[in-house]
């Protein structure tokens, strides 16, 4: 089982793709929404299921010596993580941001270098459930895990969220953005805000992360 993590679109636009337009805009706001922090890492998945769980990231599932920051993940999820995983249910898929490697910025009071984003329980032959805010938050509770850091909640015009991003993150000295996220009946919808800065950054930086020299991120709330 492997179920890739859909790229989330900008709230604002900021290029000239990967804009949520109109309609994709007025469903995300159309009801109560939870704002989340948008964590500078990898995204990865842990995918539980009958035969024990299989690790994943943003294309494919994680193997061995691929880089620093998934051997850790791999070594991290057989070692001190196991118990916590095998302990959920199979058919369950948790999505979270891996905070191993510094990418653009540094984190010195992180809980753990995996943070929970989402989590989705598959069924056989039936539809998958994305869980909600407090469900995710009572999942993390009772098997151990850590969530991405929540900003604010609640109803939101397009025009409120323009200085919604905090100036500082709540694991760091900056924070890269929020992530806005609706749960409904018919659908999960979700838009992100990114500074205008951090995209700055990211377009004069000529070397991508992972080929630069590992610097790992600081563990300690």
């Amino acid at each position: 089982m492997f179920i890739k993590y859909d790229k989330t679109f900008h709230v604002f636009p900021v290029t000239s793709k990967h804009n949520l337009d109109k309609t994709q805009l007025k469903r995300l706001l159309s009801g109560s929404v939870v704002i989340e922090e948008k964590m500078d890492g990898s995204n990865v998945g842990i995918i539980r299921h009958a035969r024990g769980f299989s690790l994943q990231k943003r294309n494919s599932l994680v193997g061995t010596s691929v880089h620093a920051q998934f051997d850790y993940f791999h070594n991290w999820a057989n070692g001190a993580a196991r118990e916590r995983i095998m302990s959920v249910p199979s058919g369950t898929l948790i999505y979270g941001e891996l905070l191993y490697a510094v990418h653009h910025i540094y984190y010195g009071r992180l809980p753990e270098y995996f943070l929970v984003f989402d989590v989705r329980q598959e069924k056989y032959k039936l539809p998958g459930r994305w869980l909600n805010y407090d469900d995710r938050k009572e999942f993390c509770e009772r098997h151990g895990f850590f969530m991405v850091p929540l900003v604010d909640s609640g109803s939101f015009t397009k025009n409120d969220l323009i200085d919604i991003v905090p100036d500082q993150s709540a694991h760091g000295d900056i924070c890269e953005g929020v992530i806005v996220k609706r749960y409904a009946k018919h659908g999960y919808f979700r838009g992100k805000i990114v500074k205008p800065g951090f995209i700055k950054a990211l377009d004069e930086d000529d070397e991508h992360w992972s080929r630069k020299e590992v610097k790992r991120n600081k563990l300690g709330l």
